[in-house]
């Protein structure tokens, strides 16, 4: 009876994993050591005859339930808008559909600039910071002073300048530390989705820290998230 459920036993595990080649002979532990390669596979064939083929751990999985880590944190409620500063349904609808248009835009422009070189020999490579390089970022967005346009400079971000250029406007280029550069169309496109992430998480901080959003602050905050895709990992 042994036998042949070794026999049945060796046809299973064939019929799942085809053999490479073919060993023969048995070896056990009681032969000591193995002598060769072939010896140490038979051992190791040895052993896993015996083995169940089905193991049932008696592990409780739930006394481990208290250890397993967050797996997204909860997301605090929005607070609801003071009276008479909330916007009107109408105006959500049409903002929302406005975003979705732009994002829709902006993803397409992006795949064009990643396949297309005439799209990215238009653009100018001022030098981004390192996307985990925050008081880079921040400099980079909120403090430079002087900015030296090229070929006429770049104008902020807008839907309209977006829509109707066929390939990226140049970036201005900064030449001191006090006047934040704007979120041109050229930077946007350049950046990958972890550097968009990092960007935005820098973002939220510093708008958190703030007392107020400034004019230029809100128009990073807006074309940043226009480059938003999925998945977005808090």
């Amino acid at each position: 009876m042994q036998a042949d459920r070794r026999k049945r036993r060796s046809y299973h595990d064939d019929a799942l994993l085809p053999r490479a080649f073919v060993v023969d002979g048995e070896s056990t532990p009681a032969d000591g050591p193995p002598q060769d390669g072939l010896d140490y596979l038979r051992r190791v064939r040895w052993e896993a005859k015996q083995v169940a083929n089905v193991i049932v751990s008696n592990i409780d999985p739930r006394a481990f339930d208290a250890q397993q880590t967050v797996y997204a944190p909860d997301v605090p409620i929005c607070p609801a808008a003071p009276h008479g500063l909330a916007p009107l349904s109408r105006w959500e609808n049409n903002f929302l559909l406005y975003f979705q248009n732009l994002h829709e835009h902006l993803a397409d422009l992006h795949t064009k600039y990643q396949t297309n070189a005439e799209y990215r020999q238009h653009a100018t490579h001022t030098k981004l910071p390192s996307p985990h390089d925050a008081s880079a970022w921040r400099a980079f967005c909120l403090g430079y002073s002087t900015v030296a346009p090229d070929n006429g400079g770049d104008a902020a971000f807008s839907l309209s300048t977006i829509t109707t250029a066929h390939t990226p406007s140049p970036t201005p280029t900064p030449t001191s530390t006090s006047t934040p550069m704007p979120p041109t169309l050229s930077i946007l496109l350049r950046l990958d989705h972890v550097a968009i992430i990092k960007i935005i998480s820098y973002q939220v901080k510093w708008a958190e820290k703030a007392t107020r959003l400034s004019h230029h602050q809100m128009l990073w905050l807006f074309a940043i998230l226009s480059r938003l895709d999925r998945p977005c990992h808090p």
